[in-house]
């Protein structure tokens, strides 16, 4: 059996670690996080398997504002979503007819940091104009990872996000990014942006990993 000395120094976590454990993580972000428990409760017959690594460190966690949410997303498509939440998600127009093969994808079970709010600045631009504002460290969020956001914040918090904005995700569905918007009872993804212009489009950003 292996006994640690008394003379032996204690390690100690550093702010600057690349990961956080779990608990040090819903500390630091109160009702920001969004872990096991609360994606049970939205759903709460899926199976999830050993939580992954927070791959964001604790100084980066400190670092963040309000607008930013700490989310375990499951390894869920859109479609499984709609199957798991009574109408809440809705797919607009031509959505219906070009969304069937991204629908239908999954993704990484992972933590993944997102913005309630549209990047600063990217609201009335094209894409290529709003991805000049991503910083380093930033990303595109899928969007997967918005709209299962979007379930997270009315079901735990009771607050719409994206309720006056649409914000653009990461894929392309024909010539147009996805967009996500919520009319205040559901969240809508779609895909051609055409008629609306950009006036009210901003793009959707989170964290990248490390």
């Amino acid at each position: 059996m292996f006994i640690k000395s008394f003379n032996e120094p204690t390690q100690k976590l550093s702010l600057d670690s690349l990961s956080t454990p779990i608990a040090r993580a819903k500390e630091i972000m109160g009702e920001r996080f969004f872990g096991v428990e609360e994606v049970k409760k939205i759903f709460p017959k899926i199976f999830l398997d050993s939580e992954p690594e927070i791959a964001f460190s604790e100084k980066l966690l400190y670092s963040l504002n309000d607008k930013w949410r700490l989310v375990l997303v499951p390894n869920l498509s859109i479609e499984e979503m709609i199957s798991l939440t009574d109408g809440f998600i809705h797919r607009y127009g031509d959505a219906r007819y070009h969304l069937p093969l991204l629908a239908r994808k999954g993704g990484d079970f992972s933590w993944e940091l997102i913005s309630v709010e549209p990047i600063a600045g990217s609201v009335g631009k094209d894409f290529s104009q709003q991805t000049k504002l991503l910083k380093l460290g930033e990303k595109v969020p899928t969007s997967r990872q918005v709209i299962f956001l979007w379930l997270l914040e009315k079901s735990i918090n009771e607050k719409i996000i994206f309720s006056d904005i649409y914000v653009r995700c990461h894929e392309k569905v024909g010539d147009y990014h996805t967009v996500v918007a919520s009319d205040g009872e559901r969240v809508t993804i779609g895909g051609a942006i055409s008629s609306l212009g950009y006036q009210n489009v901003g793009l959707a950003v989170s964290k990248s990993h490390f």
